[in-house]
This record gives structure tokens, sequence and C-alpha cells, in this order.
């Protein structure tokens, strides 16, 4: 504020042309920090948001599988007639539904839940995701920024 109004301050200095030339490149580089820092959160937050929409209609449909099936269980004449197909997709459904949400939970957990490092991980490589998905799913959790293991 001073330079614009051309006033010099109390112990202040003039900088040089070096030493502005020198600060404008690290307020560059703290302008795309900050930018990149920001990129990374937003795409970290919408892959939590689809993990958990994931997690939600997965078990919004195994809800309704399971309904299905209990209908299966009570209606004698329905039984009789579509029993055996209809409960067998069922219970295909099920068993396809089981391991994809155990997935999307381990998923949503190393991005609510792991490390910075690992979130970004997580977020930046799509190769990576599966390793890291199996990763959490053998040791049952993840570790936090604390260190601490954070049980699934």
């Amino acid at each position: 504020m001073a330079d614009l109004a051309r006033v010099e301050l109390p112990g202040s200095r003039r900088l040089s042309p070096e030493e502005k030339l020198r600060w404008a490149r690290e307020q560059a580089g703290r302008e795309r920090i900050h930018h990149a820092a920001t990129k990374l959160e937003v795409a970290e937050r919408s892959l939590r948001l689809e993990y958990r929409d994931l997690i939600h209609r997965s078990e919004a449909k195994q809800r309704e599988v399971r309904a299905r099936l209990a209908e299966l269980a009570t209606s004698a004449e329905e039984r009789d007639r579509v029993e055996g197909d209809d409960a067998a997709a069922c219970w295909g459904w099920l068993a396809a539904l089981t391991p994809l949400l155990r997935e999307y939970v381990a998923g949503y957990w190393v991005l609510a839940f792991g490390s910075a490092r690992d979130r970004a991980h997580f977020a930046l490589r799509p190769d990576a995701r599966p390793a890291m998905i199996n990763q959490v799913l053998s040791t049952g959790g993840v570790v936090d920024d604390d260190g601490k293991f954070m049980e699934v």
C-alpha cells in the first residue's frame, strides 16, 4: 500500500528489483500449491460422495431383494409358480452385491478416514484403487494421519 501511495513508512525499505522478482515467484508458487490443493480436495470429496452413493444404492438393492425373498417365503401359491427361478435370481443378486458392497465401504473408508497421503493417492490414481481396497479388506481398516488404526 505504501508503494502505491508512494509513501515511505518508518523502518521500511524499498525492495530491489531482484527481491521483488523473488517475492513474485514465491507468491506464484504459493498460489499454484493452493490451487492444486483445492483441486485435490474437490476430487477427494467428489469421489467420497460417489462411494457413499454406491453404498446407499447397494444397500437399497439388498433390502429390495431381501423383501422379495421374504415374499416368496410367505406366499405359497406364488412360491409354487415361480419359486425356483425367482429365488435363484434373488440369491444371485445377494451373492453379487455382498462383495461389491464390501469394496465400496473399503473405498469410502480410505477417503473418509485414511491418511492425507492415502486419500490423495486413491483420488489421483484410479489404477491403484483396487490394491488399496484389497489392503483395507485384508487388514480390516486404515491408518489415519495420527498413525491410529481405524477399523472398518
